[in-house]
């Protein structure tokens, strides 16, 4: 339990940041969304790390219990997922990056106000 607050306290404040700074500069996130079209590597990179951070995650949190605590490990399998899915599905991930809008922040910005207040309330 005290390791899921840990990550919670880790993750949450940082997708907040990532997931405001997505939905409220479009122009920003749309450069960032081309620059990552443009490096495939950088692309694989950051799937491997989603699935890397995904994988520990779940490794550290096992607690399953009805609760806000659930949501740290439901994190983890989200993380594992969008790693998974940008090995193996490199399309439709940079669809979501080369759009005005993308769905990922506004899921960056949700987990990270969960995790934020799980771990510190």
């Amino acid at each position: 339990m005290l390791d899921a607050m840990l990550i919670a306290k880790g993750f949450g404040p940082a997708l907040i940041l990532c997931g405001l700074w997505g939905l409220f500069c479009a122009k920003n996130m749309q450069a960032y969304g081309e620059s990552l079209k443009s490096s495939t590597a950088f692309f694989y990179y950051r799937a491997y790390l989603n699935a890397l951070f995904g994988v520990f995650i779940l490794n550290i949190a096992t607690d399953w219990k009805m609760g806000l605590g659930v949501v740290v490990p439901l994190f983890g399998f989200f993380q594992v997922l969008r790693g998974v899915g940008g090995f193996f599905w490199p399309e439709f991930a940079l669809k979501f990056a080369k759009g005005k809008f993308s769905p990922l922040f506004f899921y960056d910005a949700v987990f990270g106000i969960l995790l934020t207040w799980y771990g510190y309330f």
